[in-house]
């Protein structure tokens, strides 16, 4: 789904990512804070065009006690959930609709088309919930709706010919993982209200991390010494993270899908390689490889989180052979699960872990 979207994207603008800036961006000097001692894993996304969530390994079914409306009688994905407590909030995208649940409430907060990726904050008890739409031209703003109010937190010319992969919410401060919809395509990262590109072209973006006042994008990169050096139909490329700018790269081929980082600052990513048939995932701590994930076709992972010694990695893959069908796994410390196989089409927004 992903690499069609790519595709439908780039044929919509066929144009470079010159009006993205390419100055440096500041982070400050706050220190991000985060939770690491929740163990409530929350995991989201849709099974055959139908919206899924899961919490703590049990598929959820949100109702709407007034409508008498459940997330069984909708076609489309859960975009972004959280956990607070015992409550549940969830972002549902359907077709034109954006439905915010908050429990057993429902409320279409949105009645344009939105992108497939959302983020969902609770502040000062309210669950925020932050999205893009997009308009019937390919125009795209970034929105915050939280307490009835929708707020436009950047519009269209800010982030024009790019499209958000991820988005993180700190402090207050959006931060986002971005592809541009040019002919090759470049990563480019949000930061300070501004999209910086990471690279000049033949780059991804996957996800991104803040850890302090490190800001993390994980992704693949071009690794040819020239744009035009390549061999016909070959296009080198490495698994890459990007810390406030500058790119490493490692793994002689795939992507980096997911990153975390832990107390002790070693950074941790899950790779997933690059082939047709018999991909593998795998993950790796600091530039070297420690642990082979999963083995399987079409693999897709959306969420790490290590906290001590309990490493958790979620995604989806599809089994092997002609027909073959769709499952959402999770990876805890050397023990895969899956949450749900036997879908025709699997496709995940994220994971949290609250």
């Amino acid at each position: 789904m992903v690499k069609i979207f790519l595709t439908l994207l780039c044929t919509m603008f066929l144009t470079s990512c010159n009006a993205v800036g390419s100055k440096q961006f500041n982070l400050g000097n706050k220190k991000a804070k985060t939770d690491r001692n929740n163990t409530k894993l929350c995991v989201f996304g849709n099974v055959d065009s139908r919206p899924a969530l899961w919490i703590n390994h049990k598929r959820v079914i949100l109702k709407d006690d007034d409508k008498s409306l459940s997330l069984n009688d909708m076609r489309g994905s859960v975009l972004a959930a959280v956990t607070e407590g015992e409550n549940i909030y969830a972002l549902c995208g359907n077709d034109k609709e954006l439905v915010l649940w908050e429990n057993n409430n429902a409320t279409v907060i949105c009645s344009v088309e939105v992108q497939n990726v959302a983020e969902i904050v609770v502040e000062n008890g309210v669950p925020a919930a932050y999205f893009v739409t997009t308009n019937d031209v390919g125009e795209a703003e970034l929105k915050r709706y939280c307490n009835g109010k929708t707020t436009t937190l950047l519009a269209s010319e800010d982030f024009r010919y790019c499209f958000l992969r991820d988005i993180a919410v700190v402090n207050g401060k959006v931060y986002g993982a971005l592809n541009t919809a040019s002919q090759f395509g470049e990563a480019a990262v949000l930061a300070d209200g501004k999209v910086t590109l990471l690279e000049k072209y033949m780059s991804e973006a996957y996800q991104i991390k803040i850890d302090g006042t490190d800001v993390f994008v994980c992704g693949s990169k071009f690794t040819g010494k020239q744009f035009d050096d390549s061999p016909e139909g070959e296009n080198p490329s490495s698994a890459a993270i990007w810390r406030n700018g500058k790119a490493k790269t490692f793994a002689e081929e795939g992507r980096a899908m997911a990153i975390d980082t832990d107390k002790q600052g070693n950074l941790y990513a899950a790779v997933c390689n690059i082939g047709v048939g018999d991909d593998k995932c795998t993950l790796w701590k600091n530039g070297k490889k420690i642990k082979d994930i999963t083995s399987a076709w079409n693999i897709e992972v959306v969420f790490l989180s290590v906290n001590g010694d309990n490493i958790l990695i979620v995604g989806s893959e599809e089994s092997e052979g002609i027909g073959g069908v769709n499952g959402v796994f999770v990876w805890e410390n050397g023990k895969k699960t899956y949450l749900y196989e036997g879908a025709e089409n699997v496709q995940l927004h994220g994971a949290t872990c609250k």
